[in-house]
């Protein structure tokens, strides 16, 4: 098991699981938890969504914590890449998105004029901006795009909510741009990645 001192950042894969193994891991769920993925209209979304909860446990595992010990969590997903970010005492933040992916929404609402000049029109800087911007506003508890545009992220820290934060890249594979966002200084920071079947 890893220190508590750390921040545990797991991934996985959004294959299709076995139907045995979704359904036994349905069955670990809350009746509360488990009517709210099955309300979810999209099956992808249920799965990341279940992987995700999987990969939280394990993170809490790693870290020697009891199951609803871990107080700074955060998770997201794309296609194709589950990740789950857990710390006992590390505010943090992150996310993940496929590197062919269109950028999120209007940019003009969340990429400042310097940050516009770094990236110009790079669907792939504009993405590595926006991993950025999302890890910090879940770190710092921020939403909206508005609000994303007033964090500057081209360096490896930023201000927000009165706090600094440290910007990390994730490495989750060929393919995903991903950061960490968490207050400096931050622990050490362990990724690991996981197959289904070791989430079991």
């Amino acid at each position: 098991m890893l220190s508590p001192e750390r921040i545990s950042v797991l991934f996985a894969g959004d294959d299709a699981l076995e139907p045995a193994l979704e359904a036994a891991w349905l069955d670990d769920l809350s009746a509360d938890r488990r009517a709210r993925l099955e309300s979810m209209p999209d099956p992808a979304d249920r799965r990341r969504s279940l992987i995700a909860g999987r990969l939280l446990l394990r993170g809490t595992q790693d870290l020697a914590l009891p199951v609803h010990a871990a107080t700074h969590v955060s998770t997201a997903h794309c296609a194709g890449r589950v990740v789950c970010a857990v710390s006992r005492d590390t505010p943090l933040g992150v996310d993940v998105e496929p590197l062919d992916a269109n950028p999120p929404g209007r940019t003009d609402l969340y990429v400042n004029a310097d940050e516009r000049t770094f990236a110009g029109d790079d669907p792939q800087r504009l993405l590595w901006l926006w991993t950025r911007k999302e890890a910090v506003a879940k770190a710092a508890s921020r939403r909206g795009l508005r609000l994303l545009g007033q964090i500057d992220v081209r360096s490896d820290r930023t201000d927000c909510e009165g706090r600094s934060w440290l910007l990390r890249p994730l490495d989750l594979g060929p393919g995903f741009v991903a950061h960490l966002a968490c207050v400096a200084p931050p622990p050490p920071i362990v990724i690991r990645a996981h197959s289904p079947e070791s989430l079991r």
